[in-house]
C-alpha cells in the first residue's frame, strides 16, 4: 500500500523528469532557431524549405539558373512556415530526448 508521502514523492520525480523533457525541448529550440537563422540569411526559399525538409542534394537552383530569381529579402509568410515545420520537427525529435 502506498502512502501519501510515497504519492508525493512519485508527483515530484515526475514533474522533474518533465521539467527536464521541457528543458531539453527548449535547447533543441534555441539550437534549431539558430540554425534556421543561419540558413535563412544565405538560402533562397526553395533552398530553405528543402533544408528544413532534411532534403539537400544538389538544390534545383543550380540546375536551373535561368530561372533564378536573386533577392536578400524574405517574405514574412516564408518565416511564418518555416517556424511551423521547426515547431513540428522540435516536437518529433525532441519528444524522447531526456536531459543527461
Amino acid at each position: 500500500m502506498t502512502t501519501a508521502a510515497d504519492r508525493e514523492t512519485a508527483q515530484e520525480v515526475e514533474l522533474a523528469e518533465l521539467r527536464a523533457r521541457v528543458a531539453a525541448l527548449e535547447r533543441l529550440l534555441e539550437r534549431r532557431s539558430l540554425e534556421l537563422r543561419a540558413l535563412a540569411e544565405g538560402f533562397c526559399t526553395i533552398d530553405l524549405q528543402r533544408a528544413l525538409d532534411g532534403y539537400l542534394p544538389p538544390s534545383p537552383s543550380l540546375r536551373q539558373l535561368g530561372a533564378w530569381q536573386e533577392t536578400h529579402a524574405m517574405r514574412r509568410a516564408d518565416i511564418e512556415e518555416a517556424l511551423s515545420d521547426l515547431w513540428r520537427a522540435a516536437i518529433v525529435d525532441g519528444a524522447g530526448e531526456r536531459d543527461a
